[in-house]
């Protein structure tokens, strides 16, 4: 049966190949937490082994979610400040 593991170079997981390493051809020493999948990459529409929620994938949509709301928070505040300041620049004498 097929292999797949965890890649911490990749950050994702992977499968193995047949010489221990990565598709991307990381060392059997970047790769944890092997385990059995039921077909090989391409038979029946198989994309990649399940991905599981590891810790640094939920770190990594946390830090996306964060850098989300500094940009959102970042043009409204300068959208507030052009909509403040506009009178001033549009007044006539």
């Amino acid at each position: 049966m097929p292999h797949a593991a965890y890649c911490s170079e990749c950050g994702t997981n992977v499968y193995v190949r047949a010489d221990g390493r990565c598709p991307m051809g990381h060392g059997p020493e970047s790769l944890s937490n092997y385990y059995e999948v039921d077909v090989w990459p391409g038979h029946m529409g198989a994309t990649g082994p399940s991905s599981m929620f590891t810790p640094q994938t939920l770190a990594m949509a946390r830090w996306a979610r964060v850098t989300l709301v500094i940009i959102v928070a970042g043009l409204l505040l300068m959208c507030c400040f052009a909509c403040a300041i506009s009178p001033f620049f549009f007044t006539t004498y």
